[in-house]
């Protein structure tokens, strides 16, 4: 079974496909390309099985493949069935998917990379980086609520929540 559980289907080019086709052999057919997209392009022929899944006779099913061997829908050579434009497509599919997984790899390197840069700045004036993450995790102190402090305009017992560097502020200075 595919680890891949979809594939394009183009609707206009599955109806002009059709058109030519008995109703049992469109349900062959559609059975069939489901199965070839779902083995990697190729399936034993399983009368039986597709009939089943049809919900069709055995000997209508056959004769339903036949025609379609017949039309050139189906290709059967050594006991498999297959499709060119299903073999097609999945080529393109792997083809799709690997250049994904590569540029996920890429992607996956850029933000190592960015990650490891996390914390240092151009500087424009003398085109060198500078570390600025001691600042950062100054600032992430000085912003942070720490303090609690007693709220009592309305005396309705709320609490405000006040940082340490408005604390500072608001605190009188010493004189000596």
């Amino acid at each position: 079974m595919s680890k891949n559980r979809w594939f394009k289907f183009f609707p206009s080019d599955f109806l002009s496909g059709i058109r030519s086709l008995t109703p049992i052999e469109v349900t062959a057919y559609v059975v069939v390309l489901c199965e070839l997209y779902d083995h990697e392009g190729t399936c034993k022929r399983d009368d039986e099985h597709f009939a089943r899944a049809c919900l069709i006779r055995k000997t209508d099913l056959s004769r339903a493949i036949d025609g379609l061997i017949a039309k050139g829908k189906l290709t059967f050579e050594a006991g498999l069935l297959s499709n060119k434009r299903v073999s097609e497509e999945i080529v393109k599919r792997t083809i799709a998917a690997t250049t994904k997984a590569q540029s996920r790899r890429e992607v996956d390197v850029k933000s190592t990379q960015t990650q490891h840069e996390e914390g240092k700045r151009f500087n424009k004036n003398n085109g060198r980086l500078r570390d600025v993450s001691p600042y950062k995790e100054e600032r992430d102190k000085i912003n942070k609520p720490s303090s609690l402090v007693p709220y009592v305009p309305g005396g309705s017992g709320e609490t405000l929540v006040v940082s340490d560097a408005l604390l500072r502020k608001l605190q009188p200075k010493r004189t000596h």
